[in-house]
């Protein structure tokens, strides 16, 4: 159950949770990131995989909310505002 605390110097980042991992936890800075930053999870078979904003001013998908991935998923920042996330 590792858990990632990404900096803002972590945009463009890839996160790799190998197999036999079980689960894990990817936190979105609240920092400014410049637009069109990625950061690519993959989860190889290791279990489930919450992505969640490190506080209410860092949104995925236009809210403060986590979400969830088991296989891989992808998040590219598009706001004005360095915070706000959307899955590709």
């Amino acid at each position: 159950d590792a858990t990632l605390l990404l900096k803002d110097a972590d945009a463009s980042s890839y996160v790799y949770f190998p197999t036999g991992a079980r689960g894990g936890k990817v936190v979105l800075p609240d920092a400014k990131i410049s637009a069109g930053n990625t950061v690519q999870i993959v989860a190889n078979s290791a279990g489930t995989i919450t992505i969640q904003p490190a506080n209410e001013n860092v949104l995925i998908n236009g809210l403060p909310s986590t979400i969830t991935t088991e296989t891989g998923i992808t998040l590219i920042q598009t706001g004005g505002d360095g915070k706000t996330w959307v899955t590709a």
